[in-house]
């Protein structure tokens, strides 16, 4: 919807899901951890085309250096990224 905004968060953190539910396998661990799935998430911007004036960008961001990476929504681009990845 344009104009729409998302507040800052997170798809999936292992470490927040619980064990009962989703199983030993996808829950209570680091994201990454050696030997244990890595939860990821991916953007695919399918629009044929996107106007700048439409905004839309993502921006994830890295808390602990004050610093972030902003992706521009251009047709066909494919984002991929740990599912515990503030954006």
């Amino acid at each position: 919807v344009p104009g729409d905004t998302y507040r800052w968060h997170v798809d999936a953190d292992p470490l927040t899901l619980d064990p009962a539910v989703y199983g030993d396998d996808l829950a209570g661990y680091t994201n990454g951890e050696p030997g244990r799935p890595l939860l990821v998430s991916m953007l695919v911007y399918l629009n044929a085309e996107w106007r700048a004036s439409w905004d839309g960008e993502t921006l994830f961001r890295d808390p602990e250096r004050s610093t972030g990476i902003l992706v521009q929504p251009i047709p066909g681009r494919v984002v991929l990224m740990a599912q515990d990845v503030v954006h």
